[in-house]
């Protein structure tokens, strides 16, 4: 399962350069079959140090299987452009797939025509994410 992970009291994903540990170390982030998220941390010649991290600090956020048009992986969380008709749609876990969800914030009122969720198509754009930071694959 390929996923990234954003931390809530950081405001950054973890693969970040940003990321507190990387300024010092390298460090990587596991998610265990328990859904329990680990830090490996590796401090070179000191040798590694695993923490378990409190999972409700983190939105763990899977990879879909599609391509944007630009070739980068659509994650849940993602916000995606579909440049022809000027449209955002939010990629969102429904049930048991993978969902768009329009985003029209700016009138608060949905479109009957755009009223039913879209399939995933790799004509779209990722134009950002729902935690509004970047995040690079």
């Amino acid at each position: 399962m390929n996923f990234r992970i954003f931390s809530k009291p950081h405001n950054l994903y973890t693969n970040s350069p940003s990321w507190p540990s990387n300024q010092r170390t390298t460090s990587e982030f596991v998610l265990r079959p328990d859904g329990k998220i680990l830090e490996i941390i590796d401090s070179g010649a000191c040798g590694a140090s695993v923490e378990i991290c409190d999972s409700r600090n983190y939105i763990v956020e899977p990879w879909t299987g599609y391509f944007d048009s630009k070739g980068k992986k659509i994650y849940r969380g993602d916000i995606l452009l579909l440049d022809c008709y000027n449209l955002a749609y939010e990629i969102d876990w429904k049930q048991d797939r993978f969902v768009m969800k329009p985003r029209f914030e700016a009138s608060g009122e949905i479109p009957d025509h755009f009223r039913t969720h879209k399939d995933i198509s790799t004509n779209w754009s990722i134009i950002g994410n729902i935690h509004d930071v970047e995040y690079t694959d």
